[in-house]
């Protein structure tokens, strides 16, 4: 076509170019549309002759069928032939009526024999629904027979229900005795000791076992009942007694609660009195520990020296003979212990301190005095008033007395008297050992006799009993840890406790206020448990070298130590000894169990700087 026209770009050879290509398009969109309807029209005649060779194939199979009972080959099927045809291929026998039907019906030709091929699928849905009616004739029956059985099982299951209401009523009875045993268990043991109450608990359980067992007894006839039936009606049985023994089931249900709650008293009873003779044991082994502090702080003893004279044989462990031979003896009077009294220092020795004192003191003196005059200048009428208020000044018209009235004196308290069963005296020093031990090492006794505070708020460290007449040695800052030395005492005049003590962190021994007049405690006794509160390391020696020790840094490098196991936060440590200044690194160690695995080894407390990597548990 282009040869013909001429090139594109010839006048007028553009126009017909484009003409030309419309109408080739126009042409390959017809082709198309005619390639798809071919294809589509294929596909429809192709499933159009797949359901007809499927249906050719069922057809076949269906002739097949016939033929195969179609014994004479005579293109009918008699009724002997109909009967093997439902037998053979749906193992149902015909009833005579059904075949008389059939043979008489349209199903057969006027003037034939039989069933034709034609009419064969006809003899199936008339086979089949003779089969529903049959199956329908059955049902029937079964439900005729099972209802007149189950009037009889009901009438019975009625009966057996009555006679089970009277059992249950008897259980009921023995339930409430084992109620009124349980009351009188509890009232013979609020007046009877924590050792009775086992016995009271095995008789009150006697009683509770025969209810049970009464219980038990019916609540197995009762839920027998369902099974004196057969098995194909006790569904029928079960939604029957649901009914019929409703009440009698919930009864036994609440008498099951009864006697449940019955048997938790009488274990509660049980766990009570070994949870008090727990306590009473460690109550005995605490007033065994009282006992030896008081005795070595009024004998002014170390607990080396309080060690030596309980292990009479000196072997190094204090068995139980000897512990009870010397507590036999101690004195278990524990009277309070009246504050020591204040030294004098020396008339030259008071002299030089008042110099020094005045000489720190005088700048300080001075802005004192500056303050307080200024202070005066500015509200002279106030603080005229104010003293007037708290009665330093006598209001006008008022006579000043001449004298106090006598103060009363504070009454002296009572002495602790500690008494010690003999009796228990193997349970508390089994308490007083570790574990699997038979004799009380030198370690141990330390770590039970040696007491020590933790500190819960500042408090000073003093060099004397009495606060009037103390100079501070050092503050006591919070989370530190001490060891009490004498006391605690109370002082009478200023109605606080004290205790003389040594801090753990740089060794410095004085005197701190447990608590003020005002109830406000600044020491307490912790466990001898402590926290990892910094990440610190447990060592197997107790001395550690520094390696790379730099000035002022806070204390030595324990990570390089080849034997260091790292300890993280909140790590609780079990104390095996009580911490104690390593004077060579300035660090506070102890030697402790690490709780979660078990393993023991030596824990640095505090830093030589003051930081703290574990605390005492209060």
């Amino acid at each position: 076509q282009v040869f013909k026209t001429g090139a594109p770009g010839a006048a007028g050879g553009e126009s017909e170019t484009k003409q030309n290509l419309a109408k080739l398009l126009t042409r390959i969109k017809e082709a198309t549309r005619v390639a798809d309807t071919a294809l589509a029209s294929a596909k429809e005649r192709k499933a159009t002759a797949m359901k007809r060779a499927g249906a050719l194939e069922k057809t076949k199979a269906i002739d097949a069928v016939f033929a195969k009972y179609d014994k004479d080959k005579d293109k009918m099927l008699s009724q002997n032939e109909i009967q093997a045809y439902a037998k053979g291929e749906f193992k149902f026998n015909l009833p005579q009526d059904c075949l008389k039907r059939i043979q008489e019906g349209p199903l057969v030709e006027e003037g034939k024999a039989g069933v034709a091929a034609a009419s064969f699928h006809w003899l199936r849905a008339t086979v089949g629904a003779a089969r529903e009616l049959d199956r329908d004739m059955n049902r029937k029956k079964d439900r005729e027979e099972k209802e007149r059985i189950l009037i009889g099982v009901k009438d019975k299951l009625a009966e057996k229900v009555k006679v089970v209401a009277t059992a249950v009523e008897t259980a009921h009875k023995d339930v409430i005795k084992a109620e009124d045993k349980i009351v009188d268990m509890r009232k013979k043991a609020m007046g009877a000791h924590y050792d009775k109450h086992d016995a009271l608990a095995a008789e009150t359980d006697k009683v509770i076992k025969t209810s049970r067992a009464s219980y038990e007894k019916v609540k197995k006839t009762l839920d027998g009942l369902s099974s004196m039936v057969d098995p194909k009606y006790a569904k029928d049985v079960d939604a029957f007694l649901d009914i019929e023994a409703k009440a009698l089931k919930t009864r036994m249900k609440r008498m099951e609660l009864r006697l449940t709650r019955a048997s938790n008293l009488t274990t509660r009873l049980r766990d009570e009195a070994k949870e008090t003779a727990v306590r009473e044991i460690v109550t005995m082994r605490q007033n065994v520990i009282k006992v030896i502090r008081y005795n070595q702080r009024l004998k002014e003893l170390t607990t080396e020296q309080i060690f030596a004279e309980i292990d009479k044989d000196g072997d190094g462990e204090i068995d139980h003979a000897e512990l009870t031979a010397w507590l036999e003896a101690a004195d278990k009077e524990l009277k309070p212990f009246k504050p020591p009294a204040a030294e004098e220092p020396e008339a030259d020795e008071k002299k030089e301190e008042d110099e020094e004192k005045k000489e720190d003191g005088k700048a300080e003196e001075a802005k004192e005095g500056e303050a307080k005059e200024g202070e005066a200048t500015e509200k002279p009428a106030e603080a005229e008033a104010e003293k007037e208020k708290v009665g330093l000044v006598p209001k006008a018209g008022l006579v000043r007395p001449t004298a106090l009235a006598p103060a009363v004196p504070e009454k002296e308290p009572e002495p602790e008297v500690i008494e010690l069963d003999s009796d228990k005296m193997d349970e508390v020093f089994s308490k007083l050992c570790d574990e699997g031990e038979s004799s009380l090492s030198k370690a141990v006794f330390f770590r039970s006799v040696q007491q020590f505070l933790k500190v819960i708020k500042e408090t000073a460290l003093t060099d004397v009993f009495p606060v009037t007449a103390s100079k501070p040695m050092r503050k006591l800052e919070a989370r530190e840890v001490v060891e009490v030395l004498e006391g605690p005492i109370r002082d009478a005049k200023t109605k606080v406790t004290r205790v003389k003590c040594k801090a753990l962190r740089d060794n410095v021994e004085g005197w701190a206020t447990i608590s003020s007049n005002l109830g406000t405690v600044f020491l307490r006794e912790g466990k001898p448990s402590f926290k990892v509160v910094k990440e610190t390391i447990r060592t197997e020696e107790f001395q550690l070298e520094p390696e790379g020790k730099k000035e002022g840094e806070e204390g030595i490098n324990e990570e390089k130590k080849p034997d260091g196991k790292k300890l993280k936060l909140g790590e609780v440590l079990m104390v095996l000894e009580w911490p104690r200044k390593d004077e060579k690194s300035g660090l506070v160690r102890m030697k402790a169990k690490v709780k979660s695995d078990g393993s023991t080894g030596w824990v640095t407390t505090t830093g030589n700087q003051g930081t703290v990597f574990a605390e005492m548990l209060p």
